[in-house]
């Protein structure tokens, strides 16, 4: 593929309102779950509800970087990086890149805990099975909304459509860090926020190399996978 194929209509004005509308669909989210029932109270006893609500969540960043780039200018939705690609050699790529982002974020943790005394809240292990539960129910569901609903929702609203717009008024580097810092922020954990914006950082790299969401999308989806078994695994 060529250089060129990554060129998008929309512009750094469109992915500002586009975030602008995030961030207003995001506070009624927010608020949610300052509410008890939220903590899986609710969401143990209707998985079905769980699956659906947490997925048109993640929809919404579709829908947003449809509005604001496919229907905007009218052009076709592949322009968000829904191309083919090498499913083989990429995949060796994204389990290279999931190996040294996972001893990344260990070495990080690590360094955390023992120079600065800043432990991880309980939250980042508790967060998932709070919201789908802690049976075979929860883990398959928050497997189902995890690693293929956000990965697939998330990589087309940051990788194809907020970078290729950076990128044009960036540059390629600039863009993949700034993207990959929003991306940081959207996760909105302090605790792991640079860990967050270098696996963006690589996502946006494998995007640029590879002129597909679907590399990106592989990496995000398995990294995911592994942070959901890791968790499922200490809560036994």
């Amino acid at each position: 593929m060529t250089q060129a194929e990554i060129d998008v209509p929309w512009q750094t004005s469109d992915v500002i309102k586009a975030i602008v509308v995030l961030i207003l669909f995001s506070v009624p989210g927010f608020l949610l779950s300052l509410i008890p029932f939220s903590s899986g109270r609710l969401t143990s006893v209707n998985l079905l509800f769980s699956a659906i609500a947490m997925s048109l969540m993640e929809g919404i960043l579709i829908l947003i970087a449809w509005y604001f780039g496919v229907r905007k200018y009218h052009t076709s939705f592949d322009k968000l990086g829904f191309h083919s690609f090498n499913i083989l050699k990429n995949l060796f790529k994204a389990v290279l890149w999931l190996i040294a982002l996972k001893v990344f974020t260990i070495a990080y943790g690590a360094v955390a805990i023992l120079v600065f005394d800043l432990k991880p809240p309980e939250e980042l292990v508790q967060g998932i099975p709070n919201i789908f539960g802690y049976g075979i129910g929860g883990f398959i569901v928050a497997i189902f909304v995890v690693s293929i609903v956000a990965p697939i929702a998330e990589e087309t609203f940051f990788r194809g459509f907020v970078y290729p717009a950076l990128r044009k008024k960036l540059g390629v580097w600039a863009g993949i860090w700034t993207t990959a810092l929003i991306f940081a922020l959207f996760h909105a954990r302090v605790w792991m926020i640079i860990p967050v914006v270098a696996m963006g950082a690589v996502l946006g790299l494998l995007y640029e190399q590879e002129k597909s969401l679907g590399p990106p999308i592989m990496l995000h989806s398995l990294n995911n996978l592994l942070s959901l078994l890791i968790i499922y695994a200490q809560r036994g």
